[in-house]
């Protein structure tokens, strides 16, 4: 019993100093402004995610992709992370055409946002969705992690 404590506050730790390394700020904390039209979409896409669902969007963060790719459409440097948290949020990720749908909304109204990414709270599942061409949305697929260089635009790093 001991034992198995040990191994879930672990996991529970490794976790947690895993999103803290990984999840960008909140929003509010970077002074970047949105149109309302943008603001409308994300509390739009929020409510999308949670209708009919015991399901929570309890953080929505953008940031600055520039760093970590080395290319990317053009004037849209930022992405959106809904992180989520609940006994559905399992299923919602495993919906890549609802994902899309969702994403396509976002990319449509944030004029400076090329990806979103959906993850569930306390994990290092999140699956991203981004323009792949023109204004065509799909999923991006995983690489494995690897040296300090810039991924290509349509690649993730998956752990």
């Amino acid at each position: 019993m001991k034992l198995n404590q040990a191994i879930i506050t672990t996991s529970l730790i490794s976790l947690n100093v895993l999103l803290t390394l990984t999840l960008p700020l909140p929003v509010q904390a970077q002074n970047v402004k949105q149109s309302s039209k943008c603001a409308a979409t994300l509390q739009s896409v929020k409510n999308k995610i949670t209708k009919g669902r015991k399901i929570k969007v309890v953080s929505i963060s953008k940031d600055n992709i520039s760093t970590e790719y080395q290319n990317y459409p053009k004037n849209r440097s930022f992405r959106y992370l809904f992180v989520l948290l609940g006994a559905g949020a399992e299923s919602v990720l495993e919906s890549s055409k609802f994902l899309t749908s969702l994403t396509q909304d976002v990319v449509t109204s944030c004029t400076d946002v090329s990806q979103v990414r959906f993850g569930i709270a306390e994990t290092d599942y999140n699956p991203t969705f981004g323009l792949i061409s023109g204004n065509k949305v799909g999923a991006f697929k995983c690489v494995d992690p690897g040296g300090n260089q810039k991924l290509f635009w349509g690649y993730v790093v998956c752990i």
